[in-house]
């Protein structure tokens, strides 16, 4: 009889123990690509969410509740740096976060005159800002934050989750590095495609309503000319100015980040006589998403 109670004393406890095991950790990340990356190196051993589905780099973004809530239930927030998340976890203290894109180099976004400027002078890579202050050629259109368009600095992400996953979830760690390693060595092979495929694009330029491939466009050779359509003074001149270069300099490709934007971006084209493409640098699957960036980009191989 004393043994058949301890078995059912201890009934309750193995319940709670089963119980406390099948619970995952709830990973927030700012925006989807990091879903992608969360998903293929945890599996399903933890729930993942996404906090972010529009204003992506607002810094005068006032939180939602869901935002909040979702932060609040977290178990650790990952972020990446785009502007909108200060102004939410400031909302929000004590909440545990990693940086994901800690390791990263911020490139500065060129507008045109500070572009052509260094192209004259012989700067063919990205300098510091020191040094562009030195050499008077100005960055001022601040950092830009879409970091893992480089697959090399996807690498780092993917490390940085890595470490992260690891101190959330230490009793998977194993599971996590074999697909970090598997991911890796798909970003590396994805790496060699896109330094075949755009070899020949090496010098070309292909203007971008708003800043999104910066950093792939720094690693192969090719440069980004921003375009922001503002109802302002400095914008519109700005925009002149870019159209000219573009008829000047036989550039035919512009590429803005959804389908909201391509009539805009259309009008824009027709006065160099562009075409149009559309690629969302926020779209979750990211090789499938990074291809097709390949295939837009090497249509500017044919401008000269």
């Amino acid at each position: 009889m004393k043994k058949i109670m301890s078995l059912l004393f201890l009934i309750p406890t193995l319940t709670f123990c089963v119980q406390k095991n099948i619970e995952k950790p709830n990973i927030l990340v700012s925006i989807a690509p990091q879903k992608y990356w969360v998903q293929r190196i945890a599996g399903n051993k933890v729930n993942t969410d996404v906090l972010l589905k529009s204003n992506y780099n607002d810094y005068k973004h006032y939180p939602v509740e869901e935002e909040l809530i979702k932060l609040q239930k977290c178990d650790v927030f990952l972020k990446i740096g785009v502007y909108t998340e200060k102004p939410i976890l400031k909302r929000v203290p004590g909440v545990k976060t990693a940086d994901t894109s800690e390791g990263i180099e911020l490139r500065n976004v060129d507008l045109l005159h500070n572009l052509d400027r260094k192209l004259r002078m012989g700067i063919d890579e990205p300098i510091s800002l020191r040094e562009a202050k030195r050499r008077n050629v100005y960055q001022v259109f601040g950092k830009d934050k879409l970091v893992w368009i480089n697959p090399k600095d996807a690498k780092i992400i993917c490390n940085n989750i890595y470490k992260a996953l690891v101190v959330i979830a230490p009793q998977d760690s194993m599971y996590f590095q074999d697909n970090l390693k598997l991911v890796n060595a798909e970003l590396d092979e994805f790496h060699k495609l896109a330094e075949a495929e755009l070899e020949r694009g090496k010098g070309h330029f292909v203007l971008v309503l708003n800043t999104s491939i910066g950093y792939i466009a720094d690693e192969f050779g090719f440069y980004q000319i921003p375009v922001h359509l503002e109802n302002k003074t400095e914008a519109i001149l700005e925009l002149n100015a870019i159209i000219n270069y573009a008829q000047t300099n036989n550039i035919k490709l512009l590429i803005v980040p959804n389908e909201d934007l391509k009539a805009d971006g259309e009008k824009v084209a027709k006065s160099f006589d562009g075409i149009v493409e559309v690629f969302d640098p926020y779209s979750e699957n990211y090789f499938e998403n990074m291809n097709k960036l390949l295939k837009i980009l090497y249509k500017i191989k044919e401008e000269k």
